[in-house]
């Protein structure tokens, strides 16, 4: 009786390993399947969207007599019942901007992207879609290159911070696409120096001050308060959401836009040059997907 309940085990455990090499083969044909799928159907959804946005845009012109970009007023006005939202993360931005007679292109930094090419007068100073850490210097903390992206994540550093670019750079552009997954925030350091306790300027995303954007100086690594801030729109889409980050220096003026749309315009005077970089603090985990910098002539 013993060597039958022996053998019958021996089968059972066959046969359980023969069901479960059958199911993982099947997964392996199915998964990847389903998974296009599931994509196929969220670049339908995001082309609906961007189809949405600029039908909405065109009643808007036909009510006002004037164009919009910011897409908050088209949810604010009642042209698009809600604020839409890429299901792929993606952004949307205007490729070519609505005006009196022109609805306007909208893209999406996922499904419907043009790539940011530099006029005759811009040369790319610095560009990385983050295959690597090439051009990347790590001054605190630490960094890792993740399926395409950079990743500075809190749970290994409380404090992260990046730097990239030549410290003579003056009047530049930088656009970055980045993604909060966690967390209270990340900065942007611009015209900065480079160093571990570096000074500069930094524009920051912070979730951690009731959701707002706030560009402060920086002296040998502590930051002053903050002498620019705006709230974030109601809605916003603050974690689990990339977007686009673009600011421009140009002698003492300073534009910064979030998603093609003007946050802040400025002046000041108390930096000239400098390099870049990004910062994270507390438990924030953040993906960086992409950085561009272009010369501003």
């Amino acid at each position: 009786m013993r060597k039958n309940n022996k053998k019958n085990i021996g089968f059972v455990i066959l046969e359980l390993l023969v069901v479960i090499s059958i199911i993982g083969a099947i997964a392996v044909i199915i998964i990847p399947e389903y998974l296009i799928y599931i994509e196929k159907a969220r670049a339908t959804d995001c082309m609906v969207n961007r189809k949405n946005i600029e039908e909405a845009s065109i009643m808007y012109i036909a009510d006002h007599g004037e164009a919009t970009s910011n897409i908050q007023y088209l949810v604010k006005g009642g042209y698009l019942k809600t604020y839409p939202v890429c299901k792929s993360g993606g952004v949307y931005v205007w490729i070519v901007e609505p005006s009196k007679g022109i609805s306007g292109t909208i893209g999406c930094s996922v499904h419907y992207w043009s790539s940011i090419t530099p006029s005759n007068n811009q040369e790319t100073l610095f560009s990385s879609d983050f295959d690597d850490m090439k051009g990347m210097d790590i001054i605190m903390g630490g960094g890792a290159i993740e399926n395409g992206n950079l990743v500075l994540d809190h749970k290994k550093h409380l404090q992260n911070r990046v730097a990239f670019g030549d410290n003579n750079w003056k009047d530049y552009e930088i656009t970055v696409n980045a993604t909060l997954k966690k967390g209270n925030g990340y900065g942007v350091y611009y015209r900065s120096d480079g160093k571990r306790n570096i000074t500069g300027y930094i524009f920051q995303y912070d979730s951690g001050l009731r959701n707002k954007f706030v560009v402060r100086k920086v002296i040998n690594g502590r930051e002053e308060l903050p002498f620019q801030s705006a709230k974030m729109p109601k809605n916003f889409p603050v974690h689990n959401q990339s977007h686009e980050v673009n600011i421009s220096v140009k002698g003492d003026s300073f534009t910064i836009k979030v998603d093609g749309e003007v946050v802040f315009n400025f002046n000041d005077t108390s930096f000239s040059s400098g390099s870049a970089g990004f910062r994270t603090w507390s438990k924030s985990y953040v993906q960086f997907h992409s950085v561009q910098v272009v010369d501003v002539k």
